[in-house]
C-alpha cells in the first residue's frame, strides 16, 4: 500500500486525472502493480490526501540522462549494482530490453507526468521536465515509473 507525496504543482493533475504516471526512486520495498497507491500531498508528518486510493497498473524501471534522453527499461526491478552500473556505463550497458522516447514521446511522457507549457499542447513539456530535472536531482538518474 505505497504512499506517493506530490509536490503542489501536479496536484491539481493528478486530482483530475490527467497525471496518471510518476517517477520515482527505488525504495526498499518495490511497488508493484495491482496494489493500490495513496496520494498526498504536503508535510511528511501532516500530509493531506489528494484523491482516493488509485490502482497501480504497472510498474517500469527508467533512466533519464543529462543529454535529455529517457529510455523506459522493460523490467520493473533493476538491482543496486545494475542502477549503478547504467549511471557509469550508460544505457547500452542495460541486460534488459529498452526503448528510447523519441523527441513527440518525450514530451507526451512529460505532459502525461504533469510538466506542461500549455494545458492542451505537448510540445515544450520535456525541456519544461528536464529544467525542473537538473535543478532537483543528480543525472543520470534511474528509477522506476508508477503507472495507474
Amino acid at each position: 500500500m505505497p504512499l506517493f507525496t506530490f509536490q503542489e504543482r501536479f496536484v491539481q493533475f493528478v486530482r483530475e486525472g490527467s497525471k496518471r504516471q510518476t517517477i520515482r526512486n527505488f525504495r526498499k520495498y518495490p511497488v508493484r502493480a495491482g496494489q493500490f497507491m495513496h496520494p498526498y500531498t504536503g508535510p511528511r508528518f501532516k500530509p493531506v490526501k489528494v484523491t482516493d486510493k488509485k490502482l497501480i497498473a504497472d510498474v517500469k524501471c527508467l533512466a533519464i540522462f543529462k543529454t535529455g534522453k529517457i529510455y523506459i527499461i522493460q523490467t520493473n526491478w533493476l538491482s543496486s549494482e545494475e542502477r549503478t552500473t547504467i549511471k557509469k556505463r550508460g544505457i547500452k550497458s542495460c541486460k534488459y530490453p529498452y526503448v528510447p522516447l523519441n523527441e513527440y514521446g518525450s514530451d507526451l511522457f512529460a505532459f502525461d507526468d504533469g510538466f506542461r507549457v500549455d494545458s492542451n499542447k505537448t510540445a515544450g513539456s520535456h525541456n519544461l521536465m528536464m529544467r525542473w530535472w537538473k535543478q532537483t536531482h543528480d543525472l543520470p538518474f534511474v528509477g522506476f515509473i508508477t503507472y495507474w
